[in-house]
């Protein structure tokens, strides 16, 4: 008897000690498999939730932002569905709408949804669900060039500016040192992003109502003169390049641009001298709300897991390595209140609140976040182009699409 317990104790001792020598091994048989579909970047925060569920292993599939939705469709039409994707806001809601999305509302408590941007969360919902958590909120602020901005005699560490202000600050900026009729140097890189400027225009984007649009907004008088405005920057003025020509932030050969958070890392590589400084303003200070949120597959064979790897992602633990990463301004708040503000490789002096400047108007990038922005959005967003691109004035090209709108409006909004 004695022996035997001997035997016993020894043959636990050694059970222990491989136990603790090995406290993550998982039978395979015990491995949840979660296919992630993303849009790139996502390799090491998708591991360190591995890392910490060692039950779970991620399978990523990287598509490209242009065939994002229209792959996944694929996908889901075919019975095989990514368990986790990572869509824009708006197309969240498209999804949602289709049935192609869980109700993440079924899934996630009050409490931890207290802890997000209430603007941003908001635009993940759609007829009282959830369809997906906010990963980032897409926000814009002005880089410039401090260099530049000196040498011109202008100031460069400002919080606020108005676009009357922006317009003859571009002016001095931009330069044609030769006279040769060629310019050396452009005040601002591109116009990338026109919907803010039309949001602090008119207080309201393309449509009267972000989630149930009735009406194009673009004929209203405030809209038709913010458009005026950005292509006088192109056309009159000449303070951004026009098509054929180019300019470079990075590069020197422009003294601003309007990026977003995700934009530091290849500025703070660059080797320039810049700065942060809030989007110039027409009436309204404006922020983007909108950017890219987790959603769960509605066909998902592993909701809990799924669901849990998202609240990883859009909460403290992803939030906290995407946010020393610089890829996006976080929709968390315990996350944006910390490392967001500082992270520990940014120089000291960058005002990164220049993100947070117009946060109390919100607005969606994609307008409307509604199932009908599919049909919508390409005709407002080539009618603003070819403002953009110096073919039409923008009488002329709202005009053209007005009564093609009207009509999917009121075919597809209920």
């Amino acid at each position: 008897m004695r022996g035997l317990t001997k035997g016993w104790c020894v043959l636990l001792t050694i059970v222990a000690i491989f136990a603790l020598a090995a406290p993550f091994a998982v039978a395979e048989d015990d491995v949840v498999v979660l296919r992630v579909m993303t849009r790139g970047g996502m390799h090491d925060v998708l591991q360190a939730f591995q890392d910490q569920n060692p039950h779970i292993r991620i399978e990523i599939e990287e598509v490209a932002f242009g065939e994002y939705v229209e792959k996944f469709r694929l996908h889901y039409a075919a019975g095989v569905a990514p368990d986790v994707i990572f869509p824009a806001t708006s197309w969240a809601i498209v999804l949602g709408a289709e049935g192609a999305l869980l109700d993440l509302r079924e899934w996630v408590d009050e409490d931890f949804l207290a802890d997000f941007v209430p603007q941003s969360l908001e635009l993940y919902s759609y007829e009282g669900a959830l369809y997906g958590l906010p990963n980032d909120m897409a926000a814009l602020a002005t880089y410039i060039n401090v260099d530049h901005f000196e040498e011109a005699g202008l100031f460069s560490n400002f919080t606020s500016w108005t676009w009357d202000e922006f317009v003859t600050m571009m002016k001095r900026l931009t330069l044609d040192r030769d006279g040769d009729g060629i310019m050396d140097r452009f005040g601002m890189e591109h116009m990338w992003y026109p919907q803010p400027f039309l949001w602090s225009a008119t207080g309201n984007g393309y449509f009267d109502n972000t989630f149930r649009p009735t009406r194009m907004m673009l004929d209203e008088p405030k809209a038709l003169q913010a458009l005026q405005a950005l292509q006088n920057l192109i056309w009159q003025d000449h303070v951004i390049p026009r098509p054929g020509e180019s300019a470079s932030f990075t590069g020197g050969t422009a003294s601003s641009s309007v990026l977003g958070h995700w934009s530091i890392s290849g500025i703070m590589a660059s080797g320039i001298n810049w700065q942060l400084v809030p989007l110039p303003r027409f009436e309204y200070q404006v922020q983007r709300g909108d950017g890219s949120g987790w959603s769960v597959a509605s066909t998902t064979k592993h909701p809990e897991e799924a669901v849990k790897l998202v609240k990883f992602l859009a909460g403290e633990g992803g939030q906290t390595i995407l946010a020393e990463q610089h890829f996006g301004t976080s929709a968390y708040l315990p996350v944006l209140h910390g490392v967001w503000r500082n992270p520990p490789d940014l120089a000291p002096g960058i005002n990164k609140m220049a993100f947070l400047a117009g946060t109390d108007m919100l607005f969606s990038f994609y307008d409307p976040v509604h199932p009908v922005y599919d049909y919508v959005f390409p005709l407002v967003h080539g009618a603003v182009n070819n403002v953009l691109g110096g073919s039409v004035s923008p009488e002329q090209a709202v005009e053209q699409i007005k009564d093609q709108v009207a009509a999917l409006l009121a075919e597809h909004v209920k």
